[in-house]
């Protein structure tokens, strides 16, 4: 049981189901219910084609297998997340094709960064570096194309004013900021180690936490602000600041040597909490 949870956290299929539940925090935002388009399974085989290979890729690269429990692990599963790329890629694919024209085009610039992030295809005085190599970005680059795709790319968002989208966008924006940033303090030392400079092994542990503190009480602040706006139900911002609570909970009790169950339950899992919140009281009232 605990090597099935272990491969389910460390093969990054758990971050599909994450990536599913912020989709569906906007749909319940926006239109109250979740469905299921194009689009969406766009999304989704995207997720499952490019986290498994970030990992991959990863694995293979990796200077720091005897450190990482999470890299020594998947060394056992190379193959099977070969199998998984290999699916995610053929629904991508399928999936695009079916998008409108309007949509590929939408999509071509987050899909880059996506693919600059894990891999080595930026030119930088002679040679190829990844976007997760230039020094603090890693964290901002990841919210801000997960952000894109899970609101502004969403087609349910265009029944919102610019306006209110893109400020779907910067709320989203500021609690994938918040939620990021503790697991660039898990990587402290493997970081130091790959030669990446990050802000918590550039500025340390406490300002970093102050950092994600502060990208989460701008999320409390956008939610309210969103609710007041757009005449949105306040259950909305009750699941939200809830959810708010639970990161910040986890959030002051974060340190480099928590295990790798306290960051993904505790920070990606917030995204989960969110949309069974609204779930549940878009149900009940």
């Amino acid at each position: 049981m605990n090597k099935l949870l272990n491969f389910f956290l460390f093969s990054n299929l758990y971050v599909l189901l994450v990536i599913a539940a912020l989709i569906g925090c906007t749909q319940l935002a926006v239109i109250g219910e979740t469905q299921v388009n194009d689009t969406v399974w766009f999304i989704l085989f995207s997720t499952l084609a490019l986290y498994p290979a970030h990992r991959l890729y990863g694995v293979i690269r990796s200077k720091s297998s005897r450190l990482v429990e999470r890299v020594y692990f998947m060394n056992d599963y190379k193959t099977v997340l070969a199998v998984i790329v290999l699916i995610g890629l053929a629904g991508t694919g399928y999936f695009f094709l079916e998008l409108s024209w309007e949509q590929q085009k939408k999509v071509f610039i987050p899909s880059f960064l996506g693919l600059a992030y894990s891999f080595p295809v930026i030119p930088v005085n002679g040679k190829f570096i990844r976007l997760r190599d230039l020094p603090y970005i890693k964290v901002f680059a990841i919210s801000a194309v997960v952000s894109y795709l899970t609101t502004v790319f969403l087609p349910v968002t265009e029944m919102l004013n610019s306006s209110a989208s893109w400020g779907l966008f910067f709320k989203r924006f500021f609690f994938l900021l918040a939620i990021t940033l503790p697991f660039d303090i898990r990587d402290l030392r493997v970081d130091k180690r790959e030669g990446l400079r990050t802000i918590p092994n550039q500025m340390g542990v406490k300002v970093s936490k102050w950092i994600s503190g502060i990208a989460l009480f701008s999320y409390v602040l956008l939610a309210l602000l969103f609710v007041a706006l757009t005449d949105s139900e306040v259950i909305l911002f009750v699941a939200q600041f809830i959810t708010a609570a639970w990161v910040l909970f986890f959030l002051v009790r974060t340190k480099p040597n928590r295990s790798e169950y306290f960051y993904s339950f505790g920070f990606e899992g917030a995204a989960i909490v969110e949309v069974v919140l609204l779930l549940i009281l878009v149900n009940l009232i």
